[in-house]
């Protein structure tokens, strides 16, 4: 190969960044936590294969577009076209952050899968046990009750579920944000890390623990009378109105269970609530990106908690347990980062 051909630059550039890529404590700990959770994953689906759903599409066409950028970065483009891009782009974090988000979307399709074989371990069994807490902490009441009065309209209730369904893009954003454009290394890594944690430890291990459907499902996994009829009552009048996406998904994720069928749409768990965990992850890293971003994600967390409630996806309790987990994650993370030091490349 040339020593002065495209290719022979190109590699000239890449191998000095794949080598501090891989000197990186934190990179080698997600792909480390990716490794472990994938062989267990293996191990228990009883011969089922991990379904490659639209996380792991994305993460194929993440990679031709952030090849692209280090590109620009790198490799001679005018002056003026690489100072734009390092407004949005750290560029440090190019090729780790790249390498972050495929492993990181990858790790989704696994914990989908493994989520949707959760029943095959542990049956529903919580519900019963959340429904009642969440009446002991609210005077006796369903939560539902009490939301009611400022909640039981329909143009709420379709805001709610809009910003609920938006979460999914929102996740995307952040993991391409933090991969790509964080303010510092210690912030970047400290969000992999608790990222990592809460979806192997609270959105597998404890949800496993306290295997749970939700109110939204109550009837089929409980004999005892459902509270929440009156509530499904209301979100089915509205769905006929106009469809509801929590409504929609509520039905796919139920039949899909029953029919023990895989994808996207699949796998149940109520509790922890990592809709919850995952907002208040967001409202850590917003307090970093200014007044606005604060205040932003502090009030997206409040509809998202809200929201679990209103739509009947979770119980209350779900999203106290995560208010409560989550900053615990981050403060170790944050810890450990700075300890540790995990953002720093090690010779």
């Amino acid at each position: 190969m040339p020593a002065n051909s495209p290719v022979a630059r190109f590699w000239a550039q890449l191998r000095p960044e794949l080598k501090k890529t891989a000197a990186t404590p934190i990179f080698r700990i997600v792909a480390l936590l990716f490794t472990l959770y994938a062989l267990v994953a293996f191990a228990l689906f009883n011969a089922r294969g991990i379904d490659f759903t639209l996380f792991a599409y994305v993460s194929i066409l993440v990679q031709p577009a952030a090849v692209v950028i280090f590109a620009a970065l790198y490799l001679g483009w005018p002056r003026t076209v690489k100072d734009k891009l390092a407004r949005f782009y750290n560029r440090d974090f190019i090729v780790s952050g790249l390498l972050l988000v495929v492993i990181t979307l990858l790790f989704h399709s696994v914990y989908l899968s493994f989520k949707t074989s959760f029943t095959d371990f542990v049956p529903f069994r919580a519900d019963e046990w959340l429904m009642k807490a969440d009446r002991t902490l609210h005077f006796g009441e369903i939560p539902w009750h009490l939301l009611a009065p400022v909640f039981s309209n329909a143009p709420a209730v379709y805001v709610i579920d809009f910003l609920y369904t938006f979460w999914l893009l929102l996740n995307l954003f952040v993991i391409l944000q933090q991969a790509f454009a964080s303010k510092t290394p210690e912030l970047r890594a400290t969000f992999f890390l608790s990222y990592y944690i809460v979806w192997i430890v609270m959105g597998t291990m404890i949800a496993l623990a306290a295997s749970s459907a939700g109110p939204c499902y109550f009837q089929h996994v409980s004999s005892l009378p459902n509270p929440y009829d009156g509530q499904m009552a209301f979100l089915n009048g509205l769905h006929k109105s106009t469809e509801l996406n929590a409504l929609a998904f509520q039905v796919t994720l139920w039949d899909n269970h029953a029919k023990g069928l895989g994808g996207i749409i699949n796998g149940i768990s109520a509790f922890p609530s990592i809709h919850v965990a995952m907002a208040v992850i967001f409202a850590l890293i917003g307090r970093h990106y200014g007044r606005v971003v604060r205040w932003g994600s502090y009030a997206y967390l409040a509809v998202i908690m809200i929201g679990s409630v209103v739509l009947n996806w979770h119980y209350a309790v779900d999203g106290y347990a995560s208010m409560i987990l989550t900053p615990l994650v981050w403060m170790f993370s944050s810890w450990a980062v700075k300890r540790y030091k995990l953002a720093v490349p090690r010779a």
